[in-house]
């Protein structure tokens, strides 16, 4: 771009030029400051001014940017972003609307729509002043207090105080999150999940243990963290009916359970369990007599004795559920003899 040229007449009459070529000589040194100025603006072609299509504006007005690549930015206050890139580990607070977040920070109140998010940090959210709308999360996902709704989360960690509902989960780890609605699970960990109303699916993990065929979930002894289990145990216990009244615990069931079942006790008695029950609170059991009929109890889940009367008995309640058993409280009465043999299913 060349320099600015000017043009000017002086006229000399009537009363000579004089005047007229002092007057012209100070419009000629101004203005020779001025086009110096203007030639000088004109050769900055970035960084100035618009160039293309649109204008800049003052701070305070609105301004649209288009095409515009963003790198390492702050952006505060209600931000609207419409098919925007941010790159370069940004800081977004506010509003934004379709668009790529890639590896940014979303912090303080945060609202997404149908944006895709690859490997953002997000914190400093909750159920009240962060909301990701149908978002794609992927790459690796650090989450702190986010309610995230619909949309697919695939292949990304995150961690803190989590709600979803109705999200698409690929390989990822979710710590301590709430899930309601149908979450559909693919190679997933989850970590301490508060389940509400929710149906899980696919290939997934809860907690430390995989899931296995035949197993149900359950919360674990300590209420911490859910597992994978069978939940039920067979097996026999044994009673020498010589024994003093007292407390007997039982392990090796594996788990605390809920219900405790009991199935027939001496070979040949007087009196014998049948079938009985104790969940710790109701208990009941079925028992045959010496006299040849059948008679109901609800104060004992285990009834056996020996000899020709029924003053000869061991009686059984369950007193607690333990982490790997239970304990029965067992009552002697008279002189029985012989030992007891007891099947026994534990429910969990």
């Amino acid at each position: 771009m060349g320099t600015y040229s000017r043009t000017y007449t002086i006229d000399s009459s009537p009363s000579g030029d004089t005047t007229k070529a002092a007057i012209a000589t100070k419009l000629d040194g101004d203005l020779t400051n001025i086009f110096t100025n203007l030639t000088s603006h004109e050769a900055m072609t970035t960084g100035a001014h618009g160039v293309g299509s649109g204008t800049i504006v003052g701070t305070a007005l609105t301004q649209t940017l288009t095409n515009k690549t963003i790198s390492t930015p702050t952006i505060s206050g209600v931000a609207t972003l419409s098919s925007a890139t941010l790159s370069g580990g940004g800081t977004l607070v506010g509003t934004f609307t379709g668009g790529t977040l890639a590896s940014c920070t979303l912090s303080g109140t945060v609202t997404a729509s149908s944006a895709t998010l690859s490997a953002p940090v997000i914190t400093g959210g909750s159920s009240t002043n962060m909301t990701l709308t149908t978002p794609t999360l992927t790459g690796t996902i650090t989450n702190t207090d986010g309610t995230i709704t619909g949309g697919i989360i695939a292949s990304c960690t995150m961690t803190g105080t989590i709600t979803t509902t109705g999200a698409s989960f690929g390989a990822m780890t979710l710590s301590a999150p709430t899930l309601t609605g149908t979450v559909t699970a693919s190679g997933a960990t989850i970590v301490s999940p508060t389940l509400t109303g929710a149906t899980l699916a696919g290939a997934l993990t809860l907690g430390t243990a995989s899931m296995t065929a035949d197993y149900k979930a359950f919360v674990n002894a300590a209420g911490t963290a859910p597992e994978w289990a069978k939940g039920i145990y067979s097996g026999t216990i044994t009673r020498d009916m010589a024994s003093d009244s007292g407390d007997v615990s039982y392990t090796g069931i594996g788990f605390k359970g809920s219900i405790l079942m009991i199935t027939g006790t001496l070979d040949s008695a007087t009196i014998m369990t049948v079938f009985g029950f104790d969940n710790g609170t109701t208990r009941y059991c079925t028992y045959g007599n010496y006299d040849g009929y059948f008679y109901r109890a609800t104060t004992s889940c285990i009834i056996s004795g020996t000899g020709t009367t029924p003053g000869n008995t061991q009686t059984a309640v369950l007193k607690t559920w333990d982490s790997d058993g239970f304990t029965l409280t067992w009552t002697k009465t008279g002189s029985p003899t012989t030992t007891m043999t007891v099947g026994i299913i534990v429910l969990r």
